[in-house]
């Protein structure tokens, strides 16, 4: 249910973004860890810029680099709440997390 939820915001938030900028290359966002779901491979990290927030996230698979203070980590040393960026890229229409790095 978390997983259907996790794509859902996904689809609505982020996948507009990305069909309207044209560019489907790289995308990097810094925030804090909403949701961090390893069984489900998926994240979402949100963004306040001035009154704004942004919600922003994808898809966490084998191909997923996970960095903690420097050094290479698992997605378990990830938390809620915790700040983040995320290295994100779009393929065969799904968004694909290829780094987080946690400082």
């Amino acid at each position: 249910m978390l997983r259907l939820l996790c794509i859902a915001l996904t689809v609505c938030i982020i996948m507009p973004y990305y069909v309207f900028a044209g560019d489907r290359g790289t995308k990097t966002i810094t925030g804090e860890v909403i949701i961090m779901e390893p069984k489900d491979k998926a994240i979402l990290v949100k963004k306040v810029v001035g009154k704004q927030e942004y919600i922003n996230g994808g898809v966490i698979d084998e191909h997923t680099e996970i960095i903690v203070g420097g050094k290479k980590a698992s997605i378990e040393d990830i938390k809620v709440s915790d700040k983040v960026t995320l290295i994100m890229t779009i393929k065969d229409e799904d968004v694909y997390v290829k780094k987080v790095i946690k400082k």
